[in-house]
């Protein structure tokens, strides 16, 4: 049994210096995860330069576990298996320093370097946690410097050098017996989000530790999780501020990415109550498309990828981008004949969520008849929401959708530099990420290793 690990601290000095986040893979030989642990660390002070480098600020790190905490739930965690680091010398002098200062044993475990392994078993240019990923997987690694992101890369760099290894990699000492369980003393841990990338929290899901043991969590942090998420898929669509306040929210709760995700899910039932049992097939195109695209939004990737063979069992399209656009706009029409219809097709295609009630939520509504005393327009009324006639909805609507398109044309020219950028430097680097491995092992690193 291995386990992958990381540290984020607030320098080099082990003597000096103090950890601010562990992140913690755990794995068998064949590469099945078992289990992920991961937690910032309350110890503030990082300089300028360390920050840098992690991205952690002092803010960050209000309400995270004590030291002493995290390192006995992190030392039970990786007791009785290999423990993996990338640049190995560190992570010991870290684990070793925090362990006498907090009066803790060291558990029973022994390392691999996967950055020394790499120095003397292959001849390259650079074997930097960075180039050994791309090497092994043929991609750039996402969450670079996060301590849970790097802890998954290491479990990825090693799992290439014993599966492509000519000759087989042995350990020069015995690795540790198993221990036996022991329940651990469970920290409050506080996990570090990535950045989002749009109206989507599937990242954010993916970046807190997946692990099959449900934490006890914060209740009242989870309870206001749990409000927020309603509010947030009350009308079937998750905006971007409304992702972005989730993210906030869900570093609060101490609860694992398997755990939001369960929230997720039940949130997802709840707005689709009438329907989420039903032969989505039966179901019209507009409902499946809502449903998919919350379940997307949400991070259920499973569920997606069912609502998806639906919308294929069906012949349909998969949403157009466009359908996207509108998402966050909610307009009621009240009226028939050729142009209302119309006026309803075009807003759903491009996303537009059509209100069924007048609430607060409601933009505009589209009537011929605005002094008309019925539920609808005394509620329009109440509320502020103005009343327009079909020539002005129309109107309204265009401008959304030339506003929507030309955010989008932005976005995708951000994009597509990005990409460009990507693709330059990937071409230029090419040559470093493809070492060969040597013919006799190096007793000791390279000359040319320091830095690398």
């Amino acid at each position: 049994m291995f386990t992958a690990i990381d540290l984020e601290t607030t320098g080099l000095d082990p003597d000096l210096d103090r950890i601010v986040e562990i992140g913690m893979v755990k794995f068998t030989a064949d590469g099945t995860v078992i289990d992920e642990f991961a937690t910032l660390v309350n110890n503030p002070g990082s300089p300028r330069e360390a920050r840098d480098v992690h991205q952690i600020d002092d803010a960050d790190l209000i309400g995270a576990p004590q030291t002493i905490d995290a390192l006995r739930e992190a030392f039970a965690f990786m007791a009785g298996t290999v423990l993996v680091a990338h640049n190995f010398e560190f992570e010991e002098g870290f684990l070793t320093a925090a362990a006498r200062r907090e009066k803790l044993s060291l558990p029973a475990t022994i390392g691999v370097c996967t950055l020394q392994t790499s120095r003397r078993q292959l001849d390259g240019r650079a074997f930097s946690l960075t180039v050994m990923y791309k090497t092994a997987t043929g991609e750039f690694p996402t969450n670079k410097h996060t301590a849970l992101g790097d802890a998954r890369s290491i479990r990825e760099i090693l799992l290439w050098l014993l599966r492509s290894s000519p000759q087989p990699l042995n350990f020069s000492i015995a690795p540790p017996t198993a221990v036996a369980t022991v329940a651990p003393c469970e920290c409050k841990i506080r996990c570090r989000p990535v950045p989002l990338a749009g109206s989507s929290v599937a990242e954010l899901l993916a970046s807190f530790p997946q692990s099959s043991r449900n934490r006890e969590g914060d209740p009242v942090e989870v309870e206001k999780y749990l409000a927020l998420l309603a509010e947030s898929v009350e009308d079937g669509l998750l905006t971007y501020e409304e992702a972005s306040s989730l993210t906030d929210q869900a570093c609060r709760t101490r609860l694992t990415g398997n755990q939001l995700r369960d929230l997720h899910r039940e949130a997802w039932d709840t707005t689709f109550r009438d329907e989420r049992d039903a032969d989505w097939t039966v179901l019209s195109p507009v409902r499946r498309r809502e449903m998919f695209l919350l379940a997307d939004a949400l991070g259920l990737s499973q569920l997606a990828t069912e609502l998806h063979q639906a919308i294929d069992a069906c012949s349909e399209p998969e949403p157009a981008s466009e359908a996207r656009y509108l998402r966050s706009l909610r307009v009621a029409v009240v009226g028939d004949g050729a142009d209302f219809e119309l006026l309803c097709k075009r807003a759903e295609s491009y996303g537009a969520k059509l209100a069924v009630n007048v609430t607060k939520t409601v933009v505009w509504m589209a009537t011929e008849t605005p002094d008309a005393t019925d539920a609808k327009h005394n509620s329009a009324r109440k509320l502020g929401v103005p009343m327009l006639p079909i020539e002005q909805a129309s109107a309204r609507l265009d401008a959304a959708i030339r506003d929507a398109e030309l955010k989008a044309f932005e976005r995708q020219r951000v994009i597509d530099e990005n990409l460009a950028r990507n693709r330059q430097y990937a071409a230029e680097r090419e040559a470093y990420w493809r070492p060969t491995w040597r013919p006799v092992e190096l007793d000791r690193d390279p000359d040319y290793a320091a830095g690398w």
